[in-house]
């Protein structure tokens, strides 16, 4: 049962969909306080996700990976630098 519900829960990104998830295959409804722990108890972590910078310019990064960086990393792989 333990691992049902960890492979039915680990692609559940809120804990609402969570509960829902939980009711829809056992019957047993749950506060999301209660799924929470329960997720806890389980071994599952919550993560925070990453922001993407909403003016990033790809021709611009594109270009910067080009011109700057690929010749720096290069120059570090054969040893001519040192890069971290």
């Amino acid at each position: 049962m333990k691992s049902l519900l960890e492979k039915s829960l680990k692609n559940s990104h809120q804990q609402a969909e969570a509960a829902a998830k939980i009711e829809e295959l056992t019957g047993i409804k749950r506060s999301t306080t209660q799924v929470i722990n329960f997720m806890l108890k389980i071994g599952m972590r919550f993560r925070k996700v990453g922001q993407i910078p909403g003016k990033a310019d790809p021709d611009v990064q594109q270009e910067y990976k080009d011109k700057t960086l690929e010749p720096i990393l290069s120059e570090a792989s054969e040893g001519k630098s040192f890069f971290c």
